[in-house]
């Protein structure tokens, strides 16, 4: 990670996400700004999760079986019944992180903040939907990645 979290408030992660969004999409930068507080955040972080799993399906420098277990393991981190950590997500990306990275490489790099900012949220704001909807997205990830012998196993726990 590029700073040290403990030198990081709530707020400033908050406010890297509203940064990185605007510079991952701009266009959906301008439709969150649109938006009122505490829905604007919401929406923000919902995006950065799908973004991260966008990000690595979109990686053709990762091998589809890379994909497919970095992508459960992402999926796992957002389930709420699973112990994985997001430290042992970014673990496993981090040999995949490119070495100059785009806005969409930082925003993998940066998931244990997303992630926190997430969890952060209200317990009401946090609804299952936002999961579900970042889980949905790393499933069919998995499942459009997986080779042969994995796809079997991508949308298992």
């Amino acid at each position: 990670m590029s700073q040290n979290q403990t030198d990081r408030s709530a707020q400033d992660d908050i406010e890297w996400c509203y940064d990185a969004v605007h510079r991952v999409s701009r266009t959906f930068s301008l439709t969150i700004a649109e938006l009122d507080e505490p829905m604007a955040r919401d929406i923000c972080v919902g995006y950065l999760l799908c973004r991260v799993a966008d990000t690595i399906e979109d990686a053709g420098h990762v091998p589809p079986g890379a994909q497919a277990e970095l992508l459960r393991t992402y999926s796992r981190v957002l389930d709420p019944a699973s112990d994985t950590t997001v430290r042992a997500f970014r673990s496993k990306v981090d040999e995949w992180l490119p070495a100059t990275r785009s806005a969409d490489w930082e925003v993998v790099d940066e998931a244990p903040r997303v992630v926190r900012v997430f969890r952060q949220l209200e317990g009401t704001r946090r609804r299952p939907s936002a999961v579900q909807s970042a889980n949905s997205s790393t499933a069919w990830r998995c499942s459009s990645t997986a080779t042969p012998t994995t796809a079997a196993s991508a949308s298992r726990p």
